[in-house]
């Protein structure tokens, strides 16, 4: 399942100016939310397996987030940028 949303508002010159600035780690961050995306849906899954009404859901928003993290992943290889540590938090943007 996935899903195409159209942005309500423009970026921010000074937002994309920051990223920009450090695109490196804006791709680390990004790779690091898509990762715990996924990993937030899965663990739902196994906290409330009784919540038959939005396991299928669940299931296929942790597909959804974990392909993102590939896609982000396989980049970030070509690019030779490191994933950021797991235990960093870090959300910069």
């Amino acid at each position: 399942m996935q899903y195409k949303i159209e942005l309500a508002n423009a970026s921010s010159q000074a937002w994309l100016d920051t990223v920009m600035n450090d695109f490196n780690s804006f791709l680390q961050d990004h790779a690091d939310c898509e990762r715990k995306a996924s990993a937030m849906a899965m663990s739902f899954v196994a906290k409330y397996p009784e919540r038959h009404e939005i396991i299928p859901e669940l299931i296929a928003t942790g597909i959804e987030e974990l392909e993102h993290f590939q896609q982000v992943y396989e980049f970030m290889r070509q690019k030779g940028i490191p994933l950021a540590k797991a235990n960093v938090t870090r959300s910069l943007y």
